[in-house]
């Protein structure tokens, strides 16, 4: 993917503004203490609209002094008080460079912004094995060193088994909140996100009638990368049976099929 300026990382204006606010309001408050800045998620990997927030990440030397995390504070609700709707849809994390270097560092409480926050929270929502493997292949850089340097090579297995684990959560959940659900729409479309997710996201499944087979290579949708390590191959008149068997066998949790 070709990859964007640093004046104009995204195509609006109005958002690269609000971006280099972002950029300079930081490297002015942490000073020595700044590696570099950079967008992952949509704005990365190119599946972004002007309904999308805005995820990035900041790379830091070490962790934030007491001085700095409360001018961090008062910066981003100055951000969020911009006449801009970009400004209230930021999302990001605060990495210290040897917890972002390597995946093993993966869930690690960070300094964290929300969409839709004016403030920061400990959290680890960003410290994710797919959060760096987006940011060594697809980040832009909005200051400081190439974002690929940032970040080790990451296996291909270590991403399966955080996806595996991660809608395996998902699908727990939506079982659990919405018992009484099941036959409603909603239902059946946060199942078939979950599957769809699986399959473009985490494996390779094989369809028993070649003759009908079809090759994807992991598309953007429901929350899932576009990563050249995964891909699926399915009978494209038995895919819902097919991806669903493939989810439940690996995860255990049993899908439902839409009427």
């Amino acid at each position: 993917m070709k990859k964007t300026s640093t004046t104009n990382p995204t195509p609006y204006p109005d958002l690269n503004a609000v971006l280099r606010e972002l950029v300079e309001g930081v490297q002015a408050i942490l000073s020595n203490n700044f590696v570099a800045a950079c967008l992952q998620g949509s704005f990365a990997v190119g599946d972004f609209d002007r309904h999308s927030d805005v995820d990035f990440i900041i790379a830091i030397e070490e962790e934030m002094s007491d001085d700095q995390v409360p001018a961090l504070q008062a910066m981003h609700e100055c951000i969020y008080s911009l006449d801009c709707g970009w400004a209230q849809h930021l999302e990001g994390s605060n990495f210290p460079r040897d917890v972002l270097r390597h995946y093993s560092q993966r869930g690690k409480q960070l300094w964290y912004l929300d969409n839709g926050s004016r403030s920061l929270v400990r959290s680890d929502h960003c410290n994710t094995v797919v959060v760096r493997w987006v940011v060594r292949e697809h980040g832009v850089a909005l200051a400081g060193p190439n974002p690929a340097t940032l970040v080790e090579p990451i296996p291909v297995e270590a991403l399966r088994q955080e996806i595996v684990q991660t809608i395996s959560g998902w699908g727990r959940q939506i079982l659990a909140d919405a018992p009484s659900a099941r036959e409603t729409s909603a239902f059946h479309q946060g199942t078939k996100c979950l599957r769809d997710t699986w399959c473009y996201g985490s494996i390779r499944y094989s369809s028993k009638n070649p003759t009908t087979r079809r090759t994807y290579s992991s598309p953007p949708v429901c929350g899932s990368i576009p990563c050249p390590a995964f891909s699926i191959t399915y009978n494209s008149f038995g895919s819902l049976a097919a991806s669903n068997s493939a989810y439940e066998l690996a995860t255990g949790i049993v899908l439902s099929s839409a009427p």
